[in-house]
């Protein structure tokens, strides 16, 4: 994603692996602060040690979640 010509998210295999610790150590009842490219949330819905993760967001989400997955909410 860029803004006025500069890099603000990617995708890029670094940005994968800053997130590594953090999907290996969740668990219970996740709260995140940004969204983001939305990319850590994906693989941490599909476990099962996750009850819920909520995100607080200041500007629209990027993605139009499945209103059926009900372990995450946006905020």
């Amino acid at each position: 994603i860029k803004y006025n010509n500069k890099t603000l998210m990617t995708n890029e295999p670094f940005e994968v692996l800053t997130n590594q610790i953090f999907f290996e150590k969740s668990k219970g009842d996740i709260l995140i602060f940004g969204l983001g490219l939305g990319w850590i949330i994906f693989p941490i819905l599909n476990r099962d040690d996750i009850k819920s993760i909520t995100v607080v967001e200041n500007g629209q989400s990027p993605y139009d979640f499945d209103s059926t997955e009900n372990r995450l909410n946006l905020l």
